[in-house]
């Protein structure tokens, strides 16, 4: 293991755990209508963020406008990002995150960038690309997915649960110098490429890892 994979592995676990949590929302809420949405990016920067479902068909955010400043911005395709990043000077503690609540019924694809960010990303059903530079992801592929996950990862630390209801999925990993664990008996440690198979695999889980740490979790 390359000292800068376990550096990043040391010094970010404590936040992996907490992307993976769930936590209480403190902070302002503000409500946005839209209409249907092709694409919807979230790019996290220097902060911790949790993103779930909208129980409507709003966006919400629920975040402490002393430390984090939030922006949206929608391209004339009806394309929407949203950018997070702590305020310059802001100090946050340890639990300061965002929430973010997207309308999942109305986008076709939701795609997270990490940069140095701690994301957590419920259960979301929708097409799904994570770009995670040199920060922390979690995310999960649970019973009713339909839709494909794309995470590509370099210099990160990723978790993808599997709830034991899944049963439907392609997992396809890419491993360059990077430290895995998979539980699925017919793992090798170390391989570079590596599928596994559940059902007909109609819906794919494709991870491609560059010098990062990453670890799979089954519910049983």
């Amino acid at each position: 293991m390359s000292k800068k994979i376990l550096g990043i592995s040391l010094s970010i676990v404590m936040l992996l755990l907490l992307s993976l949590g769930t936590y209480k929302a403190e902070g302002d809420r503000v409500v946005e209508e839209e209409n249907s949405i092709s694409t919807v990016t979230i790019e996290g920067i220097d902060c911790n963020i949790t993103v779930e479902e909208s129980d409507n068909d709003n966006f919400q955010y629920n975040y402490d406008t002393n430390i984090f400043q939030v922006s949206t911005t929608k391209s004339t395709l009806d394309d929407v990002k949203i950018t997070i990043k702590t305020k310059e000077n802001a100090e946050p503690q340890f639990n300061d995150r965002v929430y973010i609540y997207i309308p999942t019924n109305k986008i076709s694809k939701l795609d997270v960038i990490s940069s140095n960010a701690a994301i957590g990303l419920a259960k979301i059903n929708t097409e799904l690309n994570i770009q995670n530079n040199e920060g922390v992801v979690s995310f999960y592929a649970f019973q009713g997915l339909t839709n494909d996950i794309n995470y590509t990862s370099q210099n990160g630390v990723g978790t993808l649960k599997i709830v034991k209801e899944a049963n439907n999925y392609s997992f396809n990993l890419t491993n360059d110098a990077s430290v895995v664990s998979i539980p699925f008996s017919d793992y090798k440690s170390f391989s570079s490429r590596y599928i596994h198979k559940e059902g007909e695999g109609s819906v794919d889980i494709n991870i491609d890892l560059q010098e990062s740490v990453f670890s799979l979790l089954l519910d049983v």
